[in-house]
């Protein structure tokens, strides 16, 4: 493989990243609104199934924001990469 050709495959493989983050940074819009709408549903239960989902809904928006974190810096290395060879 020469060097162009590697220099496509990170192209290609940041194209693929691009996708998938941009797939997650919807899943965070989509928890972030679930959170929302469960909190106005549910504002003045203290059920512990409430909670509990409550706490789980903003535990997936935290790890989706971070994996987003995760897809942008592989993108930044990779180009960083492609760019020094």
């Amino acid at each position: 493989m020469n060097i162009d050709e590697v220099k496509q495959t990170i192209s290609r493989g940041n194209t693929a990243a691009k996708q998938g983050r941009e797939t997650l940074e919807r899943g965070v819009t989509e928890a972030r609104d679930a959170g929302m709408l469960a909190q106005r549903v549910t504002h003045d239960s203290a059920h512990d199934h409430v909670t509990q989902m409550s706490r789980k809904l903003n535990e997936l928006r935290l790890e989706l924001e971070r994996t987003v974190r995760r897809y942008e810096s592989a993108i930044e290395h990779a180009n960083s990469y492609a760019a020094r060879i």
